[in-house]
């Protein structure tokens, strides 16, 4: 385990805050730049197909399938020649189940998980686009059918590696060091997204957990390659599962928090966390939120979300037709000027390719968008009215002009420049939004239960009953204290000699399935500390010295494997 102090800030620094835009490059290049911090609005194809192969854009195809939820599928980006891009694809599915589910009347559109994934990064990230325990959003997809368009997917960083369920709960895991690690880089994302945002997961568990892998063994050179592969021995439960499958993929380690679907920004959980000045910087957030703009004021050419109410007083009849039409986001998206047929998209990119270069940095002052350098109109040639058809024709990204200063920044500046508190009555007049019927359930069933809860409420599940190497009896004796103080349960864990990988180690008996609704009820009905924020969560013994401190990402093998080498 790391045993390095917390860094001494993650707000980004000047260059990271007014990034280099674009300009010329082709999609391909911008998708690869790893130091590009900005966010771009990327217009999608009129005709694509979601299947591996299918080409999106010049240079650019749908690779490997990842996988699917209840809202979209998830595709690796590849290169014409079929090597990955660094980058995956998140597209909404088009069906009518899709649909109803994904939009913000019954549930919570994909929307929502672009917005919080781009404020984390905006307040979170490092010089060179990283942020440190979260999954890195990236550019949002537009999909437009004749005269409409609406928000259809995103782009997110590539990971390398699997959840953390897994690996975790299998009958045959006894590898402590794994499980202080991943909770360690965990509560530190945690801890710091608390802090600075309010931030609340709202669905923490092992399967929203990942791997990650920064350098794989692929990618390293002969020699070193053999000789990891070499090192990377198979103990099935510590190193690997019981089939020889899932071994380490690269020398270093880190965690990794996925998924925002459900995730929030709250302005009391900010306040616990950090004071009132964070509280003010959630609240005044929250404010600015309210319409996004791609594009600039001295071109034609612009991409805007703006916010569409789906808590507007409607018969039910009228709500539920809504409901079969195009997704119900938040965000509803209004494209300058209307996008004309393909026909005419190439006449006038070809006409109007040497009318020069226009800017596309913007701003929006209703929502604060003011500030922000940059050029890129969409196609790179700032060609006026025909701007967003030449971004459709030239697959140019449409850039939002640095996002980072108009979401968290601003709103950090304008509270550290007055201090001033929102008035009673100004909050009390503020329109609360309603929540769908879906996601109102969920919170309240989840209320007062924190992120820590979440996640130790399911190691409880899955490490309950278990038999642990006896070298590590401290270590698992740890966690154990630190379960019982969040969620009250009492796991059952015993030690016994040999090597690691040994059969007597694990879960072996059956009657654990029973075990395990108790442990839920239990959890849930008389839990002990359910709103532990990850700061207090990383001052328990388990986590090495009493002073909190932060990990270091990533680490070597060895604090997570130590066998490995």
């Amino acid at each position: 385990m790391a045993s390095t102090g917390e860094p001494a800030t993650t707000r980004p620094s000047p260059s990271v805050a007014l990034p280099a835009t674009s300009g010329n490059s082709t999609l391909v290049q911008h998708l690869e730049d790893e130091e590009d911090t900005a966010t771009y609005a990327i217009v999608m194809p009129a005709e694509y197909q979601v299947k591996e192969g299918a080409q999106l854009w010049t240079g650019v195809r749908l690779g490997k399938f990842l996988g699917a939820g209840v809202q979209a599928k998830v595709f690796q980006l590849a290169r014409d020649d079929g090597t990955p891009i660094g980058k995956v694809i998140k597209i909404n599915h088009a069906d009518i189940g899709s649909k109803i589910l994904n939009n913000n009347v019954l549930w919570i559109g994909m929307d929502r998980e672009w917005e919080i994934g781009t404020q984390l990064r905006a307040a979170l990230q490092v010089p060179g686009g990283e942020v440190p325990g979260f999954m890195k959003v990236c550019d949002c997809l537009v999909a437009r059918k004749g005269n409409q368009a609406a928000f259809s997917g995103m782009l997110m960083g590539e990971l390398h590696g699997w959840e953390v369920y897994k690996r975790v709960d299998t009958p045959e895991f006894h590898n402590i060091h794994y499980v202080r690690e991943m909770l360690f880089q965990t509560f530190s994302a945690l801890d710091r997204a608390q802090r600075k945002l309010g931030f609340h997961h709202a669905d923490l568990g092992m399967r929203n957990i990942m791997e990650h892998y920064p350098k794989i063994w692929e990618g390293l050179s002969a020699q070193q390659g053999q000789q990891a592969e070499a090192e990377a021995k198979k103990f099935p439960g510590y190193s690997c599962t019981a089939d020889g499958k899932r071994l380490p993929l690269g020398p270093q380690l880190e965690f990794k928090i996925i998924d925002f679907g459900v995730a929030k920004f709250s302005s009391k959980l900010a306040a616990a966390a950090a004071g009132s000045q964070a509280q003010e910087v959630v609240e005044r957030l929250h404010e600015q939120r309210e319409r996004i703009k791609f594009g600039s004021a001295h071109s034609r050419t612009s991409i805007e979300f703006e916010p569409s109410d789906v808590t507007e007083d409607e018969t039910r009849m009228s709500k539920l037709r809504k409901i079969f039409k195009t997704p119900r986001n938040r965000l509803t998206v209004v494209i300058n000027p209307v996008l004309k047929p393909m026909k005419q998209l190439v006449a006038h990119t070809r006409k109007d390719s040497s009318s020069g270069q226009a800017d596309a940095s913007g701003s929006d002052s209703k929502a604060s968008h003011d500030g922000g350098d940059g050029n890129g109109d969409g196609n790179g040639n700032g060609n006026g009215g025909d701007a967003a058809s030449a971004a459709v024709e030239e697959y140019q990204p449409v850039r939002l002009a640095a996002f980072q200063k108009p979401g968290y920044l601003q709103a950090e500046g304008d509270v550290a420049a007055s201090r001033s508190r929102l008035s009673a009555s100004g909050k009390k007049g503020r329109r609360k939004k309603k929540k769908s019927p879906i996601e109102t359930i969920y919170r309240h069933f989840w209320h007062r239960k924190g992120d820590v809860f979440h996640l130790l409420l399911g190691i409880a599940l899955a490490l309950d009953d278990r038999i642990w190497p006896e070298e590590d009896e401290d270590e698992v004796q740890e966690l154990c204290s630190l379960v019982h103080h969040v969620t009250g349960i009492k796991l059952r864990a015993t030690t016994a000699e040999g090597p690691p990988g040994s059969p007597a180690f694990g879960r072996h008996k059956w009657q654990h399935w029973f075990r395990r609704w108790g442990i839920r009820l239990k959890g849930h009905i008389l839990p002990f500390n359910s709103g532990l924020l990850a700061r207090e969560a990383l001052s328990h013994p388990f986590f090495g010295t009493p002073t909190i401190r932060h990990a270091e990402i990533p680490v070597p093998l060895t604090c997570v494997f130590p066998t490995a080498d």
